[in-house]
């Protein structure tokens, strides 16, 4: 009985999500391309998590609030879809980006990704991208944003008819 017990336990840990549990909203979770490394995005409330590393051990975790972000939701114009989000540590820039590219022939299928640049000022570092094809949805941090009353723009993001609205 003992030794099931502690099986199970044992078993449990095992279990657990690679990085500490988003307690809010996951907008990344995924494993780098021929890697064994994990990239987390999380929005808690007005503030957003950065995590990269090997599981169960991140090599840099960052925690900003939504003042300290740049984040970039698409212009609406062309045929990728495209968010970009910033967080800035000790000058080097963290941008998580993903990208849906809607087809231009009826059967064709859609691609899409997410992925990571890190740049010192305008020096790329590394690019890394996502296994699969799936992008990930950053509309939460624009909605989180604009509940807030911050802008990313020089006027500033506000809600207006059929969008977000530069003013």
């Amino acid at each position: 009985m003992i030794v099931r017990v502690l099986g199970a336990a044992l078993l449990s840990l095992c279990a657990t999500p690679i990085f500490a549990a988003c307690a809010g909203v996951s907008l990344v979770d995924c494993t780098v391309t021929n890697s064994r490394k994990q990239l987390e995005l999380c929005l808690d409330g007005g503030r957003l998590t950065y995590r990269f590393g090997r599981p169960g051990a991140p090599e840099l975790e960052l925690t900003r609030d939504l003042s300290e972000i740049a984040y970039t939701p698409w212009p609406g114009i062309g045929r990728t879809i495209w968010e970009d989000v910033e967080i800035t540590n000790e000058g080097v820039t963290y941008a998580i980006h993903s990208w849906v590219e809607r087809p231009l022939d009826t059967g064709e299928t859609p691609r899409s990704g997410t992925g990571l640049i890190v740049l010192r000022g305008a020096q790329p570092l590394a690019e890394l991208t996502c296994q699969g094809d799936a992008a990930a949805d950053f509309s939460p941090i624009g909605e989180a944003l604009i509940a807030r009353g911050f802008c990313h723009a020089p006027e500033g993001w506000r809600p207006g008819r059929g969008g977000w609205l530069c003013e």
